[in-house]
């Protein structure tokens, strides 16, 4: 007899998915969070289904978790902030400032270099932190709710062929001959 295959759950998970990647995309722009389109670019979604369950996995860039999560910093803490202070990497920042159109202003009479710029930039995050920004969070509410029902009848119809499987394999002559 063969197990039940979860095909209607599998191609729901694959539709889920690839909605995860194009909403967390889009939430990631209507922040306008993607200067350098490192984040969007680096979004992965895979369907895992084995013997322990079923899962939507998606690879993001590392920094994902300080755009969702937020930093406080040394002298004051945004609200809901979930990360300590932290001296955010120059370099990385001064690859976002020539991605970014930034315009520093002059300092005592001086416009900074993009190097110098990303250095005041590091400080001033380690120092006030930065907002959280739960744009990963609002992508799973927003699929949930969307996709809740999908599921249960994917689940349903599942169901529902394995059991028609099971009914016409079934040899009902041998039943109710063994039944007397």
């Amino acid at each position: 007899m063969e197990l039940l295959t979860f095909d209607n759950l599998r191609q729901v998970l694959e539709e889920y998915a690839a909605k995860a990647e194009e909403v967390y995309k889009y939430q990631i722009a209507l922040g306008n969070h993607n200067a350098s389109r490192d984040l969007v670019n680096s979004v992965k979604t895979e369907v895992v289904i084995n013997d322990r369950g079923f899962e939507v996995t998606m690879d993001l860039a590392y920094y994902w978790k300080y755009l969702e999560g937020g930093s406080r910093g040394e002298e004051s803490s945004p609200a809901g902030a979930a990360y300590p202070p932290h001296f955010p990497p120059p370099r990385a920042i001064e690859e976002w400032i020539n991605v970014k159109p930034v315009i520093p202003r002059p300092r005592d009479g001086v416009i900074p270099s993009p190097r110098q710029l990303s250095w005041m930039i590091a400080r001033k995050i380690q120092r006030e932190g930065t907002e959280p920004y739960p744009a990963l969070q609002t992508t799973i509410e927003e699929l949930n709710r969307d996709f809740a029902d999908r599921f249960a009848v994917a689940l349903q119809q599942d169901t529902s062929d394995y059991i028609a499987k099971i009914y016409v394999g079934l040899d009902f002559g041998a039943v109710s001959q063994s039944v007397r």
